[in-house]
């Protein structure tokens, strides 16, 4: 009962030794059961170790033992610890961390300063838009690249090819140093064209040569010409035909100049020149019509002497003239002596 030292040479019975540097197939004869755990391991002659066991008998069971040296004693497992704390970001890996880190990406601009505090190759926009310096096209943001612009950070100093003082990008001719601005866009610049507003009046002629909404001068805004205005501060009124000062729009007679206020006691009558009819006109040899009294109203003259079917003023005023008693001249001819 047990294992001790066995030989290859030796019969295996039931029980008996096994070297544990060679490979045996031993062969046991135990009962059901289960197993007692092996002996501790002992110190042998020739520095072998030898091990012990105690199996029951009736069951067979082949024990394939490798060559080698016998293992030794499993040390019990150390307790379980607390996972160890994860180190604090320090993204320029500086020893110092992010949170305390005044310059976090380690570019030499302090997070304060730095319009980029995460990028190392980024701490400046001079344009403001989002890209930074070192990777804009056009720093400035001039709409000119950096490798063209001859101030690529000064947005204010622009390019000017045709150094005639304007821009290049506010230069209608940026080539030809006469010509920088062009009003009416007809591709003419506005120095050399002789319509600069495109209104369809010369410069010369137009009050307002910068101005294509109107040419003339009008003060008072009434569509008239101030120098066609006979009242060039009054939007109201622009016309006195008959010259007495007050507009035509207001004078009770615009063609009397003695009279500009309701009611006019006077013939007023319009300087109009009618055509005689085709066949000619009449001649007229009779002597004077006698009219002292006779006639009250322009109707009774008229129809007593329908020449052409319209009085003349001269008529009435050759009746006045020679009968300057007469009533109907007293009230409403005397004006026309």
């Amino acid at each position: 009962k047990g294992v001790k030292k066995l030989c290859e040479d030796e019969s295996l019975s039931g029980s008996g030794y096994c070297d544990l540097a060679k490979i045996l197939r031993i062969v046991i004869d135990k009962a059901g059961g289960p197993a007692p755990a092996p002996e501790p391991l002992m110190e042998q002659e020739e520095g072998h170790e030898e091990t012990q066991v105690d199996l029951p008998m009736g069951i067979k069971e082949d024990l394939v033992v490798p060559p080698g040296p016998a293992p030794s004693a499993v040390p019990a497992p150390a307790p379980a610890s607390e996972p160890a704390p994860a180190p604090a970001p320090d993204m320029d890996q500086d020893g110092i961390p992010d949170s305390t880190d005044p310059d976090i990406d380690g570019d030499g601009v302090l997070n304060e300063d730095d319009k980029f505090p995460r990028d190392g190759s980024e701490w400046s926009d001079l344009d403001g838009d989002g890209i930074g310096d070192n990777a804009d096209p056009d720093r400035d943001g001039d709409g000119m690249p950096n490798e063209e612009d001859p101030h690529p950070n000064d947005p204010l100093n622009q390019p000017d090819r045709d150094k005639d003082g304007v821009p290049d990008d506010k230069d209608a001719f940026p080539d030809d140093p006469t010509e920088w601005h062009d009003m009416d866009g007809d591709g003419w610049g506005d120095n050399s064209d002789a319509d600069r507003d495109g209104d369809g009046v010369t410069n010369e002629e137009d009050a307002y040569p910068g101005d294509a909404t109107k040419h003339i001068f009008d003060a008072d805004g009434d569509g008239i010409a101030d120098h066609e205005d006979a009242f060039p501060n009054d939007p109201n009124e622009w016309k006195d035909t008959d010259g007495d000062g007050h507009g035509d729009n207001v004078d009770a007679s615009p063609l009397d100049p003695d009279c500009h206020e309701a009611p006019c006691k006077k013939i007023l009558y319009n300087k109009v020149e009618r055509k005689l009819p085709s066949q000619g006109y009449d001649e007229h040899s009779n002597s004077h019509v006698e009219h002292d009294d006779k006639y009250t109203w322009t109707g009774d003259w008229q129809d007593e002497w329908p020449m052409t079917g319209e009085s003349h003023a001269a008529t009435f005023r050759r009746i006045c003239k020679e009968s300057p008693n007469n009533t109907w001249c007293k009230r409403y001819g005397h004006h026309l002596l």
